[in-house]
């Protein structure tokens, strides 16, 4: 019901808190991305609709909804209160034990909205810091836990192939909810049945398959061409090189409280600064969702196939067998009419994507340029989305003119590895992107990034210890990591062209465990007298450094510089890249013409 604005008195601002916490309770990877799509359908979809379908007396203005957070004006207080408590009564409803702040503030006599805002953001705040979230200690002999978190009793079985499983009702939501997904939308009973994309389309118009699908038909044309999916990380290691390797990406916006805040500041007048928050929504949800799509086109690509089943809609009742004894039936199971179609298979998962969080699986030799290349696309994108959103009238001028940028981590490890063991890691390897981006404010973001070829538990920092050295004084790494995605770029051309002129794989490897010896001058001794072998043995026959790459690679173009290899002077610190370019090494090939992985 319109209104004029200083009649709303009463913000509701919605945050989803913990999302961490809630997503990856459960080991499986199930029940994570079913935890994301929850999350997603409750932001993008519940949560607006439930204000706009009730019926309120009073005058009621969504700002947005999205990405996790949402920002809604009422009349009055009773139906800000009630819209609050429906929001919760949502969020228990369909995840049991996700945690959500609703906190209504009232409008205080000469408040500016930006102000009215950020205090209520600082009530969210002081809730998430307050309500501290611990699953209830599971044990007894009449308790039986949860065979998925572990943490709550189980309540509700669930059948799949695997077996029958018991599983806390907030378990069961997240199956559930993939479940339907995968039956029904993403179809993964076999990589060879397309993904339902008008069904998607219909349910989650903002889904990133509905962009990835929109993508490939804008560069490849569309027709009878039908999106084929990998059924699991099996799938994806199938397509590495070398095989059963993949990786795992994981990136988050950059200081995106900051342009929130600057927003506030930036624009006084209050139909701006609101028609201002809802643009910044939209634009970091549509270019994450736009710049991952784009990135495992370009580096991943896909492998067509002819005649793929086309399903005309029928439906069958089925059984499938869960042991020796028993069996459980399953309604509407698609009946192939004999069509076919051509397929395009794209060997990446998209565990999570929107708002500013990406975690994207794809082929290990594809990674560390996806994630490259994700960082540029993202940057490129939040300025040119503000511009088409001022040409539209959605936007009176550019919250932020210099673009928003990225910070990802990548694990590349054996596809068996724990998924979300792979997600703590890479998220860690993300958190180590972002303290170099806010030291030195790289336009376009950082990345870091690490091969894992045995599963071990240690953080990130104490394994990054093992590259750290004394020396005069200072501290000396054994790595230049993070990168900036110009910085990757020249690490993976590099490897190509050493790889291209044959470059012998024993003397890096040589080269590599000279690196960690314990002392910083026999480290570099070692080096140096490796180089000039590889000098005298013909392998660097110029002392032009420019004509071969690995030299290149530390020296830049002028002559040879022996006083620090193999460590150079960066950005203030004694480093090497040596670590990187070896680590790297088996993930990196010559770049295949076409679009096949």
């Amino acid at each position: 019901m319109p209104s004029s604005p200083g009649r709303k008195r009463f913000l509701v601002v919605v945050e989803t808190l913990k999302v961490k916490d809630y997503l990856f309770a459960s080991p499986f990877l199930r029940e994570v991305r079913g935890a994301s799509m929850l999350l997603d359908k409750l932001n993008t979809h519940c949560v607006g609709k439930c204000l706009s379908k009730t019926t309120w007396s009073g005058g009621v203005e969504e700002v947005y909804f999205g990405g996790g957070s949402g920002r809604a004006l009422f009349e009055k207080r009773e139906e800000a209160d009630a819209f609050a408590a429906r929001v919760k009564d949502l969020y228990r409803e369909y995840t049991v034990n996700a945690r959500v702040s609703a906190p209504v503030e009232e409008r205080r006599e000469g408040e500016n909205f930006a102000g009215w805002v950020a205090r209520a953001v600082g009530r969210s705040r002081e809730e998430k810091l307050a309500g501290g979230w611990a699953g209830p200690a599971v044990g007894g002999r009449w308790v039986r836990p949860c065979t998925s978190c572990g943490a709550f009793p189980a309540e509700r079985p669930m059948a799949d192939i695997q077996g029958e499983h018991m599983l806390c009702r907030s378990c069961h939501c997240k199956r559930t909810e993939i479940n339907y997904f995968y039956r029904y939308e993403k179809c993964n009973c076999s990589r060879w049945l397309p993904v339902n994309l008008e069904k998607i389309r219909n349910e989650r118009p903002d889904f990133i398959l509905s962009f990835l699908a929109g993508e490939l038909d804008r560069r490849y044309g569309s027709g009878t061409e039908l999106l084929l999916l990998p059924v699991d990380f099996d799938d994806i290691g199938e397509a590495s090189r070398p095989g059963n390797y993949m990786g795992l990406i994981y990136a988050d916006g950059n200081r995106m409280g900051e342009v929130v805040k600057g927003i506030g500041e930036r624009f006084g007048d209050e139909e701006e600064c609101k028609q201002a928050y809802r643009a910044f929504s939209e634009i970091v949800d549509r270019a994450t969702k736009e710049a991952a799509a784009e990135a495992v086109i370009k580096h991943v690509g896909f492998k067509e196939y002819d005649n793929i089943d086309i399903n005309d809609g029928e439906k069958w009742s089925s059984a499938a067998l869960l042991g020796a004894t028993s069996f459980k039936e399953y309604d509407d199971i698609d009946i192939n009419d004999g069509r076919k179609g051509k397929g395009r298979y794209v060997p990446a998962e998209f565990i999570m994507a929107g708002g500013d969080d990406l975690i994207l699986a794809v082929p290990a030799h594809c990674a560390v340029e996806t994630a490259a290349t994700f960082l540029e696309l993202f940057h490129e994108k939040t300025k040119l989305l503000q511009q088409e959103w001022i040409a539209y009238g959605r936007l009176k001028r550019p919250f932020r003119e210099e673009g928003l940028s990225t910070s990802a981590g990548v694990v590349v490890s054996h596809c068996t590895y724990p998924a979300v063991m792979l997600v703590e890691l890479a998220s860690e390897l993300m958190k180590s992107a972002k303290r170099r981006e806010a030291q030195e404010g790289c336009a376009m973001g950082t990345l870091d990034f690490m091969v894992e070829h045995s599963s071990v538990s240690e953080s990130l920092k104490t394994r990054r210890k093992e590259y750290e050295r004394r020396h005069d004084g200072e501290t000396v790494m054994l790595t230049e990591r993070p990168y900036t995605p110009d910085e990757t770029r020249r690490l993976v051309e590099t490897i190509r062209k050493m790889k291209k002129e044959s470059f012998p794989r024993g003397k890096l490897e040589a080269l590599y465990s000279s690196l960690f010896q314990d002392n910083v001058l026999q480290a570099r001794f070692d080096s140096i007298s490796l180089l000039a072998r590889l000098k005298d043995g013909g392998t660097l026959t110029s002392e032009n450094t420019t004509e071969n790459p690995f030299v290149s690679f530390f020296f830049g173009t002028g002559k040879f510089d022996v006083d620090r290899f193999p460590f150079r002077r960066r950005g203030g610190r004694c480093a090497s890249p040596l670590s990187e370019l070896v680590e790297l090494y088996d993930f990196v090939h010559p770049r295949r013409q076409g679009t096949a992985p």
